[in-house]
């Protein structure tokens, strides 16, 4: 089991809570890489276009105590969160 978990929407502030917490020098910092891609085809960052019904299916079967504890869903609206999960996170 995880101790914490990185999210790719927040990973410069998941990235620097984890560097944080393991006392890494400031020069590892995340300011070296970008994670934004600029070269992405328009098309393809509408996410919800790599989905179809049987796969948004198998996805909330696999996936959803993570779906539940980050508020994710399939419309890509953010609802405020609601509860606590028991999900490990710094």
């Amino acid at each position: 089991m995880a101790n914490f978990v990185i999210r790719f929407e927040h990973l410069e502030k998941d990235f620097s809570k984890l560097k944080n917490h393991l006392s890494l020098p400031e020069k590892d910092s995340i300011n070296q890489f970008s994670t934004k891609s600029t070269f992405r085809p328009k098309e393809s960052r509408v996410w919800q276009n790599f989905y179809d019904n049987d796969t948004i299916e198998l996805i909330k079967k696999c996936c959803s105590d993570e779906i539940h504890y980050f508020n994710y869903n399939f419309e890509g609206i953010n609802y405020p969160k609601k509860q606590k999960s028991k999900l490990p996170f710094l």
